[in-house]
């Protein structure tokens, strides 16, 4: 007697690309954990339970939330089949392998040690199953993405053109001005004419920038997501480590008293300034920092312990 053939998976990554329209390429969560259930009863790779329930799909629908901002609430809300195959491959990627892989990619934190190890040091037997887990879902999700779209992914990644680049390119420009200028008390106006020149084109910029928009389609959001995971995780631990004092001290208390500062703010239109009243534009901060330099000196002195010489460059 032959056994009955085992119907094939609907929510695979495969050679054939799904971005047609039309109710056959769209599928609910439901569909998904059918799929799951009946792959589980017929499938002896896989452990555990055998009927899916949205409960087990929480931690991968935890992260495509927060890097693709679709809600994935509703189990019987249709979504294109590419969103529900990236679904179910980080799903056995992270259970069917018994790994907790999602909690070691989810976005850089205050918890991230482990994940930065992983992602930045030489391999061990556990970490390489992560990064082979990841190296995997990236191809899966590469299979489903149109030639001309991974081009303009992948020069986002060109080790030219990387954001690590421009970053680093940046600090190394910020550090020559600051070496070169920043405690010669004769270049006072230069460093006035610099705030004057970023405060003019931070105006620029604002008046410009438009709210970012998140990429709703999942395959594309997870695979950029998973190519710039170890830039978002360098640029968390340089963050996090500028934040400390040298010889590894922190701030032990950064709440700011501006008490006094506003004591010395004339009321305006009739309303007395408060640490939080929006009472100034940006080319009014270079002549306020100024007139209260001794004041604004004080405060950073107490949150930070570096001492600050209160003098006010004068403006020509």
């Amino acid at each position: 007697m032959t056994s009955p053939t085992k119907r094939p998976s609907r929510f695979d990554f495969g050679d054939n690309h799904t971005h047609t329209n039309g109710d056959s390429q769209t599928a609910t969560l439901k569909d998904l954990m059918d799929e799951l259930t009946y792959e589980k009863t017929t499938n002896e790779d896989y452990s555990g339970g055998s009927v899916m329930s949205i409960n087990q799909l929480d931690t991968v629908l935890r992260l495509l939330r927060s890097i693709s901002g679709k809600p994935l609430k509703s189990v019987t809300e249709k979504h294109p089949l590419a969103d529900i195959k990236t679904i179910k491959s980080l799903y056995l990627n992270t259970f069917k392998k018994g790994m907790h892989l999602i909690g070691l990619i989810e976005p850089p934190g205050a918890d991230s040690e482990v994940a930065m190890n992983i992602l930045t040091l030489p391999p061990t037997e556990e970490s390489g199953k992560v990064l082979e887990a990841k190296r995997h879902i990236i191809f899966e999700l590469e299979r489903e993405i149109f030639k001309e779209e991974k081009e303009h992914i992948d020069a986002l990644f060109n080790p030219q053109h990387t954001p690590h680049a421009y970053w680093l390119g940046t600090n190394e420009a910020i550090d020559e001005v600051l070496l070169t200028h920043l405690h010669i008390v004769e270049d006072a106006n230069l460093l006035l004419e610099a705030d004057a020149y970023l405060t003019a084109k931070t105006e620029e910029f604002m008046r410009t920038v438009t709210p970012a928009e998140k990429e709703k389609r999942l395959h594309i959001s997870t695979y950029v997501y998973l190519r710039s995971l170890e830039f978002l995780h360098m640029l968390n631990f340089e963050i996090t480590t500028n934040r400390t004092i040298p010889n590894d001290r922190i701030p032990g208390n950064m709440q700011v008293d501006l008490s006094e500062l506003c004591k010395s703010i004339p009321p305006v239109h009739g309303v007395s300034i408060q640490g939080h009243t929006p009472f100034m534009s940006l080319a009014d901060v270079p002549k306020f920092c100024i007139d209260n330099a001794k004041e604004i000196a004080r405060l950073v002195k107490k949150v930070t312990t570096f001492k600050y010489r209160a003098e006010s460059p004068r403006i020509s």
